[in-house]
């Protein structure tokens, strides 16, 4: 189901991106994303720290702002602690996959790059080993981060998003290429 959802916006996406006047700005990321997620209670680990390879398109629909997808495939599990029925267990906790899309806010600094904000929704599939439900599902997501131009047409991005709908954050590194 989720790969129809996956190939639906993929579509869509191409579509609106064959429509876009020769003058938007278009480009594509690819980073690592550390993610520090809230187990809350029942476990005795109060939070477990993943890893994320993160990929994003986006187009800019206007000088300053653009529209954002984002996938992202767990590549880094955490255990954690918690009580079982008449024992403390261990289990494992690792990301699946994650689909967002964001709205971005840009604000360029001549010479340097942009700092941006983003805001959108995200929906996180999260695997547990063993009994602990995960807190995965879809919810708000939205953060702020800056963007360094190395060389030209490429920049460094580096980035804070909430995760509301799962109680996570997470801290982003990826390097960006302009078309």
């Amino acid at each position: 189901m989720k790969l129809t959802y996956l190939a639906v916006a993929a579509t869509g996406g191409l579509a609106a991106i064959a429509t876009l006047p020769a003058s938007a700005q278009i480009y594509a990321s690819v980073g690592y994303t550390s993610m520090k997620v809230d187990l809350g209670p029942g476990a005795r680990s109060t939070d477990v720290t993943i890893g994320a390879i993160t990929g994003r398109v986006g187009v800019g629909v206007a000088p300053f702002i653009s529209v954002e997808g984002e996938v992202s495939k767990g590549v880094k599990d955490d255990t954690f602690r918690w009580i079982g029925a008449f024992q403390t267990e261990t289990s494992n906790f690792s990301l699946n996959n994650q689909i967002g899309a964001y709205v971005v806010g840009r604000v360029p600094i001549p010479a340097v790059g942009a700092v941006f904000a983003r805001a959108g929704y995200v929906n996180t599939d999260f695997s547990t080993g063993g009994m602990f439900p995960a807190d995965d599902g879809g919810g708000a997501a939205y953060g702020a981060g800056v963007e360094l131009d190395v060389i030209p047409f490429i920049r460094g991005r580096l980035e804070y998003t909430k995760y509301d709908g799962m109680h996570a954050e997470g801290i982003s590194a990826s390097a960006a290429m302009k078309f």
